[in-house]
């Protein structure tokens, strides 16, 4: 026993004299720096100073590795046991202040004449330390590094989990992530973590754009050749000075590592003065600010009319140079600079029509123009801009000349007709189809504006703010402006315009040489222009007149229309409407809309109280379709009252009126009687009237009159009640004619004191023209217990008289006791043509009777028995100073005018239905009794 303690006491003391030895061999600083002379130079590692021993890691002043790099200080920390162990371990490696050239790493290959290092099995490094790594790549990137539990076999590098810092030229940030590497040229690095521009580069940014985020959220990922950076989307940026918003920025940066540029694809949504578009954007940019970019946008919303949905923008520069190349088909603009200074401009449109602008008139709509232009602009200074536009169109050429310096503009164009009688210029009045000169010039206090023809000319003045300025048509339009301009709100503007006679303008215009129509006009508008156009618009007409014919005059005074336009309706509010002193004020509002095809909807036009005009007219086609509606519409007037419902339809096209409808009466009293305008009360004054024939237009009248119920006549002498059920009637190329009848329920005549009553009667209309209705009166006079009936037939024009009574009389007897109250006496039996004396009686009843009624006073009034055994009646009237006119209608009528000539030759005109005749009379002066000379002197 005592043997074997003794050698294992031997082999302890041996065991630990070796352990001893390998530690002191371990620790000691020689067998550190003799392991490193043999193992790390010959594989190209290098250094200063070597620290520490192989029991516990070294430390490497100023180590290098071939030219690829550099470290101020590399530090090893391990347990030796646990680095021989199989499974290697180290605890820390931590690098301070190194620089890394990937591009300088040596390619693999045997070296024969360096020691090759020993395979190794993985080893597991549990914390590497980074602090201030700079990799060339070839700009600097600094890296501060943090990871644990790293993998590492021979060139292979696992680095599982990594807290990185990193600072280029560009930008700088803090990452999470991972890094794998095969060998030093090839290896993946994946982190995310917030990206923050360089100052420089968020300043020159800051200077277009806002607001503009400091740092970024993003994901990077980055190879030897390589680095991708992926921003997170950006909500909304604005750009300044440009009214733009882009929205939803999406992009992905790639920098090339070898070739040192850089690429960007983004994505985003642009909204620049209310164009809407969705953009892809290529960008190339260099270290030196080169760049190059290719744009591209689908345009989905515009306020504008557009030629096309889809813009290039091609962009191309350096510092110091810019070519550019926008392209909105079929325009295109060219854009170049050397300094980014001075700039110069080519645009272009090849000939193409502008179909696109949906509410420009069709004559614009289908005119094909084409456009060259050439600029030149100075920002170095005050902007300094010079350029000229030529335009040319089917019957157009216009050249507008463009100048801006120390904020002064002008702006100088001409517009010349190639074609008089085409396009545009052909819906122009012929005065205005003239070269137009306009002018614009801006100050920084002033604006004037100047537009002159030939025949028309406007000038306009802005100054602080204030606006004025006056404009002449044909020196018959007066229009003066005046108005402020607000800047944040917009424009407030006054227009008055005068017409003093549209007759008179619309023939200097020549326009009509027609004179039917004729008014004064005066017209206020107010016009605000900000973010919506206001308009409110006032329009008086204190006289206007229209003559169809002749015949006719219609005239009214003091009329005006008061409303607003509201986009692309006209609202009347309020009119007042004067048609031979019948005054309309209508209070409804009225509504009239402008479709884009040029077509006016009439939504509704108010009339009287409850009526309402809907329909829609058609200009380009000449066509109109309307509608005249409503119920109980009452109508107040000095002819009296009515109410009626109303039911027409008007289709108006160029061949072809068509009128359509009924008219229901349903209440009313009529208290018309002819006015005195139509009635002669001075002997000097002389009516002739112009009858013509009734036009033969293709028109087509169906129009129902009726009533249910009795309509009231109310005159200060005739009192009726009636029902019409009539048809105003045209077929086309025909006259207008009357079809129905009108029942009169009953009625009554007061005149020269004799009552007179209306018994039921009927009146006729059976399409005649001139309108002549048969008539079928039933009349009573009621005298001292004698009844008297009046039967009227035939036609107005023609009227029969049948006279009976209870008891019976003679006709004399009749006409007697109507006339007179009394029985006829001996001298109405007398067959002397009308020269008896009960036939002067009976003239002299009749001729009272007449003038009371209509104020016409006579001066001769016959009645006539005829040889048929007709009544006749002759009227005469002394005019002047031996001018007399007859009126006879015994068998035939016929006027016969009468001129004294002298004393004894009279000359007689005398015209009849079957001709006419002059004859001269001559009457032999003879000397009598002085009175009887006295009736001679005037024929």
């Amino acid at each position: 026993m005592g043997r074997v303690y003794a050698r294992l006491a031997l082999l302890l003391q041996g065991l630990l004299i070796l352990t001893s030895l390998i530690l002191y061999i371990a620790v000691h600083p020689e067998t550190t720096k003799l392991l490193a002379q043999k193992v790390l130079k010959p594989n190209g590692i290098t250094y200063r100073r070597i620290e520490g021993n192989l029991l516990v890691g070294i430390t490497l002043k100023n180590a290098a590795y071939h030219k690829a790099f550099k470290a101020r200080k590399l530090t090893i920390r391990y347990n030796l046991f646990k680095l021989l162990s199989p499974r290697p371990t180290i605890d820390r490696i931590e690098m301070i202040d190194a620089n890394i050239w990937p591009n300088r790493l040596p390619k693999s290959q045997k070296n024969q004449s360096s020691t090759p290092l020993p395979p190794l099995p993985p080893v597991l490094l549990h914390r590497l330390r980074l602090v201030q790594v700079t990799i060339f790549t070839p700009k600097p990137v600094t890296l501060d590094l943090k990871a644990k539990n790293l993998r590492w076999w021979q060139e292979t590098l696992k680095i599982p989990a990594a807290s990185l810092r990193v600072k280029t030229p560009w930008a700088w940030g803090r990452f999470q992530g991972a890094f794998t590497m095969e060998n030093p040229s090839k290896w993946l690095a994946t982190f995310k973590g917030t990206l923050a521009p360089a100052r420089k580069y968020l300043e020159i940014a800051g200077q277009y754009a806002g607001p503009i985020p400091e740092k970024l959220r993003l994901s990077l990922k980055a190879t030897p050749k390589q680095i991708t950076v992926t921003p997170q989307p950006l909500p909304e940026i604005s750009i300044k000075e440009a009214n733009t918003t882009i929205r939803n920025f999406k992009t992905r940066i790639l920098y090339h590592l070898d070739a040192d540029y850089l690429e960007a694809d983004s994505t985003f949504d642009l909204n620049a003065s209310g164009v809407v578009a969705r953009c892809r954007d290529h960008l190339v940019l260099t270290p030196t600010l080169g760049y190059m970019s290719d744009l591209r946008a689908d345009i989905l919303a515009s306020p504008y009319p557009l030629p096309s949905s889809h813009l290039k923008l091609s962009a191309a520069g350096s510092t110091d140079a810019l070519v550019a190349h926008l392209q909105l088909h079929p325009y295109g603009l060219d854009l170049y600079s050397t300094n980014y200074k001075k700039f110069a401009l080519h645009l272009q449109a090849k000939p193409h029509t502008l179909g696109f602008i949906p509410n420009l008139p069709d004559v614009l709509r289908q005119e094909t123009v084409a456009l060259q232009g050439v600029a030149t602009i100075d920002t170095s200074g005050p902007l300094d801009l010079h350029g000229v536009v030529h335009l040319k169109s089917d019957d157009t050429d216009a050249r507008i000349d463009l100048s801006m310096k120390n904020g002064n503009a002008l702006i100088a164009s001409i517009v010349k007709p190639q074609n008089r009688n085409v396009g545009i210029w052909k819906n122009l009045p012929p005065p205005l189809r003239r070269p137009i000169y306009l002018y614009l010039y801006i100050s920084n206090r002033n604006k004037i504006f100047n537009a002159t023809t030939q025949a028309a000319q406007m000038t306009l003045f802005e100054n602080d703010r204030q606006v004025n300025g006056w404009a002449d048509v044909a020196g018959m339009i007066d229009l003066d402006v005046k108005g402020r301009i607000h800047p944040k709100e917009g424009a407030a503007l006054k227009l008055h315009t005068h017409i003093d006679s549209l007759q008179a303008l619309l023939h200097r215009m020549k326009l009509s040489q027609e004179k039917m129509f004729d008014a004064e006009i005066d017209t206020k508008i107010d016009l605000n222009v900000g973010q919506k156009l206001k308009v409110r618009y006032e329009i008086a007409i204190p006289w206007y007149l229209y003559n169809p014919d002749t015949a006719h005059a219609y005239y009214g005074l003091g009329s005006n229309f008061r409303g607003r336009v509201d986009k692309e309706k006209l609202i009347v509010e309020h009119y007042v409407v004067d048609v031979m002193n019948h005054r309309f004020d209508q209070k409804r509002p009225s509504t009239i809309r402008f479709e884009p095809d040029g077509a006016i909807r009439i939504l509704r036009f108010a009339l009287l109280d409850h009526g309402d005009l809907t329909g829609i007219i058609r200009p380009k086609k000449s066509e109109a379709h309307l509608h005249l509606g409503g119920q109980a519409i009452h109508y107040k007037g000095p002819e009296g009252t009515l109410a009626f419902d109303a039911n027409v339809d008007i289709n108006a096209t160029k061949s072809l009126n068509d009128i359509e409808g009924e008219i229901k009466l349903e209440s009313g009293t009529i208290r018309y009687m002819p006015k005195k305008s139509y009635t002669v009360n001075d002997e000097d004054i002389v009516v002739i009237q112009d009858i013509k024939e009734p036009s033969h237009t293709h028109t087509v009248i169906d129009l129902h009159i009726y009533a249910d119920k009795p309509i009231h006549y109310r005159t200060k002498m005739v009192k009726a009640d009636f029902k019409p059920d009539i048809t105003l009637w045209k077929e086309a190329g025909k006259p207008l004619v009357l079809l129905g009848i009108v029942r009169i329920e009953k009625g009554s005549i007061d005149v020269e004191e004799k009552h007179f009553v209306i018994e039921p009667s009927e009146i006729y209309f059976a399409g005649e023209w001139p309108v002549n209705p048969w008539l079928d009166l039933h009349i009573r006079y009621d005298l001292d217990f004698n009844i008297f009936y009046i039967y009227v037939s035939h036609t107005l024009s023609d009227p029969v008289f049948y006279f009976s009574s209870q008891p019976p009389m003679s006709q004399n007897d009749i006409m007697s006791y109507i006339l007179f109250g009394t029985p006829a006496s001996s001298a109405f039996n007398g067959r002397n043509n009308g020269n008896s004396v009960g036939m002067m009686l009976l003239s002299a009843g009749l001729k009272n009777a007449i003038g009371s009624a209509t104020g016409i006073k006579f001066d001769t009034f016959n009645i006539l028995h005829t040889e048929s055994g007709k009544m006749g009646v002759e009227i005469g009237k002394r005019l002047g100073h031996g001018f007399r006119i007859l009126y006879r209608n015994d068998d035939i009528s016929s006027f016969i005018i009468q001129y004294a000539l002298s004393r004894s030759v009279r000359v007689e005109v005398d015209v009849k239905e079957t001709g006419q005749g002059i004859n001269i009379l001559y009457f032999k002066d003879f000397k009598g009794p002085k009175r009887l000379n006295e009736l001679w002197d005037r024929p």
